[in-house]
């Protein structure tokens, strides 16, 4: 069992009505503070989780250059993947731009759409 699952556990335990001060002495005193910046600590990285990362902030994700054709970019934009095709260097070609649902950041995994 991880460090984490034993918070899980140990808040389990408090929640189904356990009186407090059966744990506060000797070592479940420690165990307890433990317990409880474990908790601290995941609630601080599902808070950062929150906010996303760069790329689904809006940070371009990849660009490629195509001599003699034409750029590229990929971005997320909201819960819409972003392909770009711009600069185009031929009278043929045209910018064209793909776009794709999806549900969770490519790079960090937040999820972008509440269902």
């Amino acid at each position: 069992m991880t460090e984490v699952e034993k918070a899980i556990e140990y808040f389990r335990y408090l929640a189904n009505g356990v009186p407090k001060r059966n744990l506060l002495f000797g070592k479940h005193k420690d165990y307890e503070n433990k317990m409880r910046f474990l908790a601290m600590q995941a609630l601080q990285e599902k808070a950062e989780r929150g906010k996303g990362c760069e790329y689904c902030n809006g940070k371009v994700l990849h660009t490629e250059k195509y001599e003699g054709l034409c750029d590229v970019e990929v971005m997320v934009t909201d819960d819409i993947l972003e392909v770009n095709t711009f600069n185009h260097k031929t009278q043929y070609t045209e910018d064209v731009v793909f776009n794709f649902d999806i549900k969770h950041c490519p790079m960090c995994g937040r999820k972008l759409v509440e269902e």
